[in-house]
């Protein structure tokens, strides 16, 4: 997609467009002869808060409500965070094992929020995590991604 097209799809500016693809914030840009961008057809990128904090509880909380949204997000929308592509599937497989969110279908990479959806438990989490603190909501939904899984989903398991 163009840039105009993309800024129409997302419901947004062609500068805001434009900000992602140079902040590196959007996967799979190619050029088409040398002079016009093409931006791949997906879902608007979910925004994370510029003054978010740095912790589990708020990737946890805003991958679910990028699901929600039906947004897209992946480790390179987290920013200066530096959350690996390892960690970002961690924590979306401990929200799968928690049955908050599930892939619409087998083919679907834990890589991205792309082809996942929200279960009741999922709808219920994204609806406190608008009225309330994150990690209350962690609390209540069992979640606590150990630093070990994270350094084994680094590792590739070992």
């Amino acid at each position: 997609m163009t840039i105009d097209e993309t800024a129409e799809r997302w419901e947004c500016s062609a500068e805001k467009v434009l900000n992602l693809v140079y902040a590196e914030k959007i996967d799979g840009i190619s050029v088409n002869n040398g002079t016009q961008l093409n931006i791949p057809d997906i879902p608007k990128p979910f925004s994370i808060p510029s003054n978010a904090k740095n912790s589990h509880e708020n990737i946890y909380k805003y991958i679910v409500l990028a699901v929600e949204k039906e947004n897209y997000l992946d480790c390179h929308l987290f920013g200066d965070w530096n959350i690996t592509e390892e960690a970002f599937k961690a924590h979306m497989r401990e929200l799968m094992q928690k049955d908050i969110i599930m892939k619409e279908n087998d083919s679907v990479s834990e890589s991205s929020t792309m082809g996942f959806l929200l279960t009741i438990n999922g709808a219920d989490a994204a609806k406190e995590y608008r009225a309330s603190k994150a990690l209350t909501v962690m609390k209540k939904l069992g979640l606590e991604i150990l630093p070990q899984l994270i350094i084994q989903a680094i590792m590739g398991g070992k």
